[in-house]
């Protein structure tokens, strides 16, 4: 356990820990550490581990954002569950609890966009 590696308290191992620049899980209570050059990143900046799941843009609502924000026509919801590996129900009222993120209606999907003016009418003009 990290913690006996460390030989100190919890708090104490995840200020070491921060300090190495580690990237915590962005599910599982956020409980995982990997170090810098350990993962290797998908195109949308994704890497999992067993159970764990991480992002090179830290937590989850920062992930969301930068996925959302980068995506030239929105991103449906659905969708977006599927690549973080989130369950849809457990994070829908998360996501609306995003100023950075806007959500529409395309038909029965729902689609988040970016909050943005100007991306968002770009964003709606490509979907």
């Amino acid at each position: 356990m990290v913690i006996q590696s460390f030989s100190c308290s919890f708090r104490t191992a995840q200020r070491r820990i921060k300090r190495l620049n580690a990237y915590t899980s962005y599910n599982c209570s956020g409980s995982y550490y990997t170090l810098p050059g350990i993962p290797k990143f998908d195109k949308n900046g994704l890497w999992t581990f067993k159970n764990a799941r991480f992002s090179k843009y830290g937590n989850l609502k920062s992930t969301v954002i930068h996925l959302v924000n980068d995506s030239a026509f929105g991103f449906p919801y659905q969708e977006l569950c599927g690549l973080l590996g989130i369950a849809p129900n457990s994070l829908r009222t998360h996501f609306k609890k995003i100023p950075e993120i806007r959500h529409d209606k395309d038909g029965r999907r729902s689609v988040l966009f970016s909050n943005d003016k100007v991306l968002y009418q770009k964003q709606k003009e490509y979907s």
